[in-house]
């Protein structure tokens, strides 16, 4: 952010999502679509624990993969940070505005995933479309609450910090984008492919 602005942080989320939608294209990144099914199906409970212990994994693991990376020593940067002992939190407004924020950025999320569906049916302009409308969201909000729309993401990145309470990070992080996705998913509709269906094998097995 303090060598590359706004500008940058668009260029490198579109990039991240990119990535994910392309190479991890199975994956299930966000635990909002996850709890939301858990809602509507009970026999998805055993899947779910299952997903949301590997997003937790990873998300306890980036620190580490974050820290060897910054062992290499590419950016001056990256040396202040593996010296620092502490960190603080994105959260630079009031918990009610942050939640606003957060929560209103997953379900406008949603309804640009939805509407841009429905104005084309190629899958890859939509994609790209979805991309490049997550970094233009993230670059609005991430100095307000860092912009996350995905509670993993800022467990991973913010949990434990200075600066907000872990009530108020739940609030924030947890909470909201799970009410956002929940109304996303009210208004527009469920998502056409479930997250949390067996894999065939499995379903032969039982």
């Amino acid at each position: 952010m303090d060598n590359y602005g706004l500008w940058g942080v668009f260029i490198e989320i579109t990039v991240i999502e990119l990535a994910n939608c392309y190479f991890m294209r199975n994956s299930v990144a966000n635990p909002c679509p996850i709890v939301t099914c858990c809602y509507r199906k009970s026999k998805a409970v055993r899947r779910a624990v299952y997903v949301f212990l590997a997003q937790l994994s990873a998300a306890y693991l980036s620190y580490y993969f974050a820290r060897s990376f910054w062992k290499l020593g590419l950016h001056p940067l990256h040396s202040e940070l593996l010296e620092e002992n502490e960190c603080s939190t994105d959260l630079t407004v009031a918990l009610t505005v942050g939640c606003l924020i957060e929560g209103l950025a997953t379900f406008v999320g949603k309804a640009f995933e939805h509407y841009s569906s429905q104005y084309t049916d190629n899958e890859v302009y939509c994609s790209i479309a979805n991309c490049v409308f997550s970094g233009f969201i993230c670059a609005l909000g991430i100095l307000y609450t860092g912009m996350y729309a995905n509670p993993i993401v800022a467990w991973a990145c913010t949990f434990n910090c200075e600066g907000v309470s872990h009530i108020g990070h739940l609030v924030v992080y947890w909470l909201s984008p799970l009410i956002g996705w929940y109304l996303a998913e009210m208004v527009f509709g469920e998502e056409e492919q479930e997250v949390l269906d067996e894999p065939d094998g499995d379903k032969k097995k039982e």
